[in-house]
C-alpha cells in the first residue's frame, strides 16, 4: 500500500531502543494497527468476517490480518513468494486449520455481505440464522408465558377449592 513504510509506521508505542524483542500486539491492537491505514472493504469484510467476529469479542486464537498476510513478510497477492499468492493461501490457512478439506481455501478472502456476488452466500446465511434466532426466541418467551398462565390458573383453581 505504501512504500514508505517503516517500523514505526505499526509500532508505535516503542519506548527507548533497543525495545524487548518478542514484544506482541494482542489480537484486537493488532487489527486495529492495520485497519488504521487499510480501510474500506478490506477493514469492513474482516470485521464482518467469523475471524474478525471472533477477534471482536476477545478469542486470542481467531486469525487476524498478521495471521494470513505477514507481519514483517508482507506481499501482494501477485508476488509469488506472499502467504496470501493463490498458490499459498492452502498452506497459510493450514497453520491454523490443520483439518481443512482440499476445497477449504477456495474462495474469495475479502467480500461484502450483499444479495449478489461473492458475498450471496454468506449474506443468505448470515440472514438465515439471524432470523432463525429471533423465530426461536420468540417461541421460547411465547412457551414462557403460556406456561406461566398455566400455572396460575392451576394455583388459583386450587386456591377456589380449599
Amino acid at each position: 500500500m505504501h512504500s514508505f513504510l517503516s517500523c514505526t509506521s505499526c509500532h508505535t508505542n516503542i519506548e527507548g531502543f533497543p525495545h524487548p524483542v518478542g514484544a506482541s500486539f494482542n489480537k484486537k491492537e493488532s487489527v486495529a494497527t492495520c485497519t488504521s491505514c487499510h480501510k474500506g472493504l478490506v477493514s469492513d469484510s474482516y470485521a464482518k468476517s467469523f475471524h474478525g467476529k471472533a477477534v471482536h469479542l476477545g478469542s486470542e486464537k481467531s486469525a487476524t490480518c498478521i495471521n494470513c498476510h505477514g507481519a514483517h513478510d508482507i506481499l501482494g497477492p501477485d508476488d509469488p513468494a506472499s502467504k496470501v499468492a493463490k498458490p499459498n493461501i492452502p498452506q497459510t490457512c493450514a497453520s491454523c486449520h490443520s483439518q481443512a478439506s482440499p476445497g477449504f481455501s477456495e474462495g474469495q478472502e475479502h467480500f461484502e455481505l450483499t444479495a449478489t456476488g461473492s458475498g450471496a452466500p454468506m449474506y443468505y446465511t448470515a440472514n438465515f440464522f439471524v432470523w432463525l434466532t429471533l423465530i426461536t426466541i420468540t417461541a421460547l418467551v411465547i412457551h414462557i408465558e403460556i406456561q406461566l398462565y398455566h400455572n396460575l390458573r392451576t394455583i388459583l383453581r386450587e386456591r377456589k377449592g380449599r
